[in-house]
């Protein structure tokens, strides 16, 4: 009975453990994370669309918006935020939660860009891998690349444009891509990375000739100290139009085999090699 009646206690003891919630004023675990989760998302969204939130009072009103969702205030806010700032231990568990719902949310958009690739559209992302990277000095590689075969859908005259958000870029970075057609023929666009913020590169595909593939690289020259810091990753293809299709006058020409008087034969030849090297295998 001893044994039974201690085991009872325990038992309670843990209940109250298990059931312990926030003081009045304080989101519990759930709410926060349910919350935070939403936070982050709209944070990306007034990002994406920068030019429809330059104001900071547009943000701010935007993120009311959030608070009002979820039914607190921003007095609330700022308490539950007091709050886990005192108990880092719940506020790590929050975030590990958050991040775990964002980077599922991540893989499901992923898998539905995917399926959307076999829709026809004029305006769609073909980018199917991580919008989120991470670049340092410890990374396997300091190359973000990708390749594309042509497909059903691909149009005479498209245009390909590679974007991504860059955050605290110090050294120096670039980026190129590539289209490559059935004739041995190809043509390239790079340019630097230039600064921190929204950075896009454009190339549109001749109309006259059959392409096979598109692919592009970014490198970048990380110094000891540096982490590098790219959101918001996308392919955009955009069917053709006229001014997009005058821009392509200024995309670069090589070849691999074609005698080429404009360029010597060495240089032919790092290119050939340069891309070769960046270029996903068959």
């Amino acid at each position: 009975m001893k044994n039974t009646a201690v085991i009872s206690i325990l038992t309670i003891i843990l209940a109250l453990v298990a059931c312990k919630s926030t003081p009045d004023g304080v989101l519990d675990h759930d709410d926060f994370v349910n919350l935070l989760v939403d936070v982050h998302k709209g944070e990306a969204y007034t990002d994406i669309n920068f030019r429809d939130f330059r104001a900071d009072s547009t943000k701010q009103a935007y993120k009311q918006s959030i608070l009002a969702k979820h039914g607190i205030s921003q007095a609330d806010f700022d308490t539950t935020m007091m709050w886990y700032g005192a108990h880092i231990e719940d506020y790590l568990e929050v975030y590990d939660d958050v991040i775990a719902r964002l980077e599922k949310e991540v893989a499901q958009n992923n898998a539905t860009i995917s399926a959307s690739l076999s829709l026809v559209g004029d305006s769609v992302n073909t980018w199917t891998e991580n919008s989120h990277y991470v670049f340092n000095r410890r990374s396997p590689s300091q190359f973000l690349q990708f390749y594309i075969a042509k497909d059903e859908n691909w149009e005479p005259g498209d245009s390909y444009t590679w974007q991504l958000k860059a955050f605290n870029r110090q050294s120096q970075a670039n980026w190129t891509m590539v289209i490559e057609y059935d004739d041995k023929t190809s043509e390239y666009r790079s340019a630097e990375i230039e600064e921190d913020g929204w950075n896009k590169i454009t190339i549109v595909v001749d109309s006259l000739k059959n392409p096979i593939a598109l692919y592009g690289f970014a490198r970048f020259n990380i110094r000891d100290d540096e982490e590098i810091y790219l959101d918001s990753v996308s392919l955009i293809r955009n069917r053709v139009n006229v001014v997009e299709y005058r821009r392509r006058y200024n995309q670069k020409r090589f070849n691999f085999g074609i005698d080429n008087s404009q360029r010597s034969e060495k240089r032919r030849e790092e290119l050939v090699k340069t891309f070769n090297a960046y270029k996903k295998p068959d």
